[in-house]
């Protein structure tokens, strides 16, 4: 003859605990897949946002060398009024696309939120240097060769201090996206280890409950 004994409370209890625990870590490796998710995507999009910077600070830099060349070719070979416009073209679009680059790297440091004041200041100088640019060169005449040495001569050097502010502008932005780097990958290994953390410690405690179930049912009493 056999009889059921009912099961212990503290066995109703480790199974209660165990089912618990087995939610709470399925629970924490959830949270844990969409936090990253969700931290690597706003990450990898500020990191897109630096990217475009760096490249726009870079793409100034060219631009406004190739404008001073521009100007260089427009003096020396600038002759004939075929070669003058030509050369007059390119160096009024080379113009346009500093400016340009200047206010899109401005926009995209204003949606990084860090505003650089000396962006305004870098557009200001850049037109008045072409204002200086085309003062002078009302001077220039294709008829007379010496005249491009007088215009050249008059400009000589003033866009030194401007070229060295955009170096320095593209060096600057370049530290900073180095920067956000560093902390990203610092912010991002935090994370994993807390989380690894709080997994390991969730998992031990199931692990736990596990063998003290197991205890209980093999104290259970047989008949």
């Amino acid at each position: 003859m056999s009889s059921t004994t009912p099961a212990p409370t503290a066995l109703i209890k480790s199974a209660a605990l165990l089912s618990l625990l087995v939610i709470l870590l399925a629970a924490t490796g959830l949270f844990a897949l969409s936090s990253t998710n969700r931290q690597h995507h706003d990450s990898l999009k500020r990191l897109e946002q630096f990217h475009a910077a760096e490249l726009a600070a870079t793409e100034t830099r060219a631009h406004f060398k190739t404008q001073v060349q521009e100007w260089k070719n427009l003096l020396l070979r600038g002759a004939d009024p075929t070669s003058f416009e030509k050369y007059q073209t390119q160096f009024q679009q080379q113009n346009q696309q500093v400016q340009k680059k200047l206010v899109e790297l401005q926009r995209l440091l204003q949606d990084l939120g860090e505003e650089n004041s000396s962006i305004q200041e870098l557009i200001i100088q850049h037109q008045k240097l072409q204002q200086t640019y085309t003062e002078a060169l009302t001077h220039y005449s294709p008829q007379s060769p010496s005249s491009a040495f007088k215009v050249d001569a008059a400009v000589r050097g003033a866009d030194r201090p401007l070229s060295k502010q955009i170096e320095q502008l593209a060096e600057d932005i370049y530290q900073l996206s180095k920067k956000y780097h560093q902390l990203a990958q610092q912010q991002a290994a935090t994370r994993y280890e807390t989380l690894r953390k709080v997994t390991t410690v969730v998992a031990s405690l199931t692990v736990l409950c596990s063998f003290l179930l197991v205890f209980f049912a093999n104290r259970r009493p047989r008949s």
